[in-house]
């Protein structure tokens, strides 16, 4: 990966869910109910990562919430996601491993999950 510059973990996800994961949601399930969030235990979720934080684990992500009744659209989404997401997004990877074949679905899809199910997990 080539030098760009530094976004910080928590800006480069916000514009990665605005830029890129929710108009891909508005085009192909332009009904769905959903919510989105960044959350985990990194130091870029906590405001404190830095240029050297992005050798290790450091990719645009985010967690989109569905209702449960909504669930059953989880495999369609991440299959929208996987042909529709950029391989990169501001010079960082989607995804750890690029497609050969641009016509391939292999970028990192967002993490789908329903909103109870993540608080009893949790």
């Amino acid at each position: 990966m080539g030098q760009q510059e530094f976004i910080p973990g928590l800006e480069l996800n916000r514009r990665f869910y605005f830029e890129a994961v929710r108009p891909i949601l508005n085009k192909h399930f332009p009904s769905l109910s959903h919510t989105a969030a960044y959350i985990g235990t990194g130091s870029d979720v906590l405001g404190f990562d830095t240029p050297m934080s992005t050798d290790h684990d450091w990719s645009p992500t985010v967690i989109i919430f569905l209702r449960d009744e909504d669930l059953h659209y989880a495999e369609n989404i991440k299959e929208v996601m996987s042909y529709n997401l950029p391989h990169l997004f501001y010079g960082y990877p989607t995804n750890s491993v690029q497609a050969s074949d641009e016509s391939l679905g292999t970028n990192k899809t967002s993490h789908l999950i329903s909103i109870s199910i993540f608080f009893l997990s949790h």
